[in-house]
């Protein structure tokens, strides 16, 4: 079950890697278009993009400690991208 869970989160962050990689024009209705904005949403989503590989490795893995940890740092990578996206929008009103 954990196997499975693992593969549809790493999925989902290949989906929001592609999306701020390839979409992030979308974005651009939130925030300003500028070079430090582009290299935030490249960074975090190069960031989301290996964390989709290390989570399929995990999902190999089937360990339930790996799969804890990796969830924990997802989610804090996740929320700190939130907030400064946030920032950014507040910023750019």
């Amino acid at each position: 079950m954990i196997q499975i869970l693992m593969i549809v989160m790493a999925v989902l962050l290949f989906l929001c890697s592609y999306y701020l990689l390839q979409r992030s024009e979308s974005l651009f209705v939130l925030i300003a278009k500028t070079k430090d904005n582009q290299r935030f949403l490249r960074y975090f989503g190069l960031l989301y993009a290996a964390f989709g590989v290390i989570g399929l490795f995990i999902a190999i893995i089937d360990h339930s400690t790996p799969s804890m940890i990796y969830l924990i740092i997802v989610i804090l990578f996740s929320a700190v991208f939130s907030i400064q996206l946030a920032k950014k929008a507040k910023s750019s009103l």
